[in-house]
């Protein structure tokens, strides 16, 4: 079975690349696995979990990708009374210093619903930035430094959104985060 499952992988990985699609998708039994190829970057997320837009609408949008555990329409919010979560991915072309200069000097214009701190994911540089739109929507997000030959300045933005009881799946999404590049 596991040996099906990983020739099955091998197969999907071979036509992408030979379409020369850049991020996709494989789903098994219990998760999915998301590779963005161009940034050089994947993780697993739940088997419930969906890509919710076509990667190239999003890409229009500055957003990289978009997750959710509720279908919806692009423009729809999650509810968090209904344990609905979206996550949000995007790449910035800056670096976490600057990330940590923009918040931490906002020359007395600082929302006192922002709060930044450092660690470490995937064994590089991430900046935590936990904030709320408005009191019962709150956000979390990670900052990664993703730099590479190809993108020297690069950061994957990602951050969830909806019912706080679900913020654990970002931590498995970033706890299972590999660096291709």
């Amino acid at each position: 079975m596991n040996t099906k499952r990983i020739v099955i992988s091998i197969v999907l990985l071979l036509a992408v690349a030979l379409m020369g699609a850049q991020i996709f998708y494989v789903q098994t039994m219990k998760e999915h696995l998301f590779v963005d190829a161009t940034y050089g970057f994947k993780f697993v997320y739940p088997s419930d979990w969906m890509v919710t837009s076509d990667a190239n609408n999003l890409a229009s949008n500055g957003i990289a990708f978009q997750l959710s555990n509720f279908k919806h329409a692009d423009s729809a919010l999650p509810d968090p009374t209904k344990g609905q979560n979206i996550v949000y991915g995007d790449i910035t072309y800056t670096t976490l210093a600057e990330i940590l200069n923009n918040i931490n000097n906002c020359h007395g214009d600082c929302d006192p619903n922002i709060f930044a701190t450092s660690t470490t994911v995937a064994g590089r540089d991430t900046v935590i930035v936990l904030y709320k739109l408005k009191p019962d929507a709150p956000i979390s997000g990670y900052s990664i430094d993703i730099a590479s030959p190809n993108f020297p300045k690069a950061v994957l933005g990602i951050g969830i959104t909806g019912d706080p009881a679900n913020f654990h799946q970002l931590q498995n999404m970033l706890s299972s985060l590999q660096l291709t590049k």
